[in-house]
């Protein structure tokens, strides 16, 4: 049986239909992305704070509706992973230093540490970030939106 696949010229016109909809004057670039074999949308602009929202939950609305469209239109899922005006990519670093800083704590007193509590998103990068410190291990808990990440020294 022949694989669906949707292109990166038909996503394109996708998002682009989505930022007409909500009238914002947006630059876009779409890239292959090939760590999820999806894709990574960069959107660029000014006066966007409304489209990222309180600690980018806009955004993963925006990433969520865009992904369902796709479904809608070609029947497969492909994900496209959004940023606007690069509040993901600053987020992550911020929250790789808050991580690296607390296993820091976390090897010198040997305890557990929870973190606040994080989107999906974040979790996951959280969870691959400590993965590299093979002594160490992560445990999810909470309800969203309240989820946080446990991390500890493997027993």
């Amino acid at each position: 049986m022949e694989e669906k696949k949707v292109n990166q010229k038909q996503i394109q016109e996708l998002i682009e239909q989505f930022i007409d909809i909500i009238g914002y004057a947006i630059d876009i670039n779409l890239e292959p992305d090939e760590e999820s074999g999806g894709y990574k949308a960069q959107l660029n602009g000014e006066n966007l704070g409304v489209l990222i929202g309180y600690h980018g939950k806009n955004i993963s609305s925006i990433e969520h509706i865009i992904n369902l469209m796709i479904v809608r239109k070609y029947g497969i899922g492909t994900f496209v992973n959004i940023d606007i005006n690069e509040y993901r990519k600053v987020r992550l670093d911020n929250i790789k230093k808050y991580v690296e800083s607390t296993i820091k704590k976390i090897e010198k007193s040997h305890e557990s540490y929870t973190l606040y509590p994080m989107s999906p998103y974040e979790r996951l990068f959280v969870h691959k970030l400590v993965k590299e410190h093979g002594e160490l291990e992560t445990l999810s808990s909470g309800e969203e939106p309240n989820r946080s990440i446990t991390i500890t020294f493997k027993e």
